[in-house]
């Protein structure tokens, strides 16, 4: 695993120093090529989404250390208080749903920055929008309470443009949770 990352590495630094490369498109599909491939050969370990891997291509960093500024981004995002009620989702399996709604939500969940009317996204959808590390089976819409600490920030190695609430240093009961919608495939 460690030969194939510097490889891989080494070729997306490569490709990416060559101006014709890169003016003819082919620096990019070189460096999307080995990511995937990267992706593809992590044994063992949950597999990042193709919008991290889109990501990871994009930057010219390895995946772990996409998912790695992830973890620091949240870290580092300031935190506030909600001023009034707010309607979210949050894209998940259906055991972990049906916890929610019988403990709770546990503090650092995420959750999309609004809930609208309609139908759920479809599973591979969410995936890709949200850079879930998992095809969802289940949405859930809760709404979290005026004075709930959150943290906002953009999704990482999910669609640009989308956003997404972290609930900080304070479970959430199982009030919260309204309703729970099966995905579809």
């Amino acid at each position: 695993m460690k030969r194939n990352l510097v490889v891989a590495s080494l070729l997306i630094a490569i490709v990416g120093t060559v101006p014709d490369l890169n003016a003819a498109g082919v620096g990019k599909a070189v460096a999307r090529t080995a990511t995937r491939r990267l992706l593809g050969k992590s044994a063992g370990r949950a597999v990042a989404g193709r919008a991290t891997a889109r990501v990871a291509a994009k930057t010219r960093m390895p995946v772990a250390q996409v998912m790695k500024l992830d973890r620091l981004r949240d870290g580092q995002a300031p935190i506030r208080m909600l001023t009034k009620p707010r309607s979210v989702f949050r894209y998940t399996s259906n055991e972990q749903a049906q916890l929610y709604r019988q403990r709770g939500v546990p503090s650092g969940a995420h959750f999309t920055v609004n809930a609208g009317p309609g139908r759920p996204l479809s599973a591979a959808h969410a995936k890709e929008r949200y850079g879930l590390p998992r095809a969802p089976t289940a949405r859930v819409e809760a709404v979290l309470p005026r004075g709930t600490t959150v943290k906002s920030g953009k999704v990482v190695g999910g669609q640009p443009g989308y956003g997404e609430l972290k609930t900080y240093r304070q479970p959430l009961s199982p009030s919260v949770v309204k309703s729970v919608r099966p995905v579809q495939k």
